[in-house]
């Protein structure tokens, strides 16, 4: 079995002390280490202005192509979107 001198193996340990204190940064402090399944602990989110709710809905019904307000609702007012409208 290999001896070591008291030197190095003081200075093996203030190393991997000093390796292990320096990989914990700080804001990695107080962070949860175990999640529960299908539930959200993080900070609670800012409630939207109604003019930020209403262009968000009037983005949503330009991007799908439908009602943001319900299912499968069909939107009767506006203009006609068609290339080529039915002649009258």
């Amino acid at each position: 079995m290999t001896k070591f001198s008291k030197p190095f193996v003081a200075a093996s340990i203030v190393a991997l002390s000093a390796l292990l204190l320096a990989s914990c940064r700080a804001e990695e402090q107080g962070r949860p280490l175990t999640y529960k399944k299908g539930e959200y602990t993080g900070p609670k989110g800012e409630k939207l202005s109604d003019a930020t709710m209403a262009e968000l809905r009037a983005r949503a019904m330009l991007q799908g192509g439908g009602s943001a307000g319900g299912a499968g609702a069909v939107q009767t007012t506006g203009t006609d979107v068609r290339l080529d409208p039915p002649k009258k």
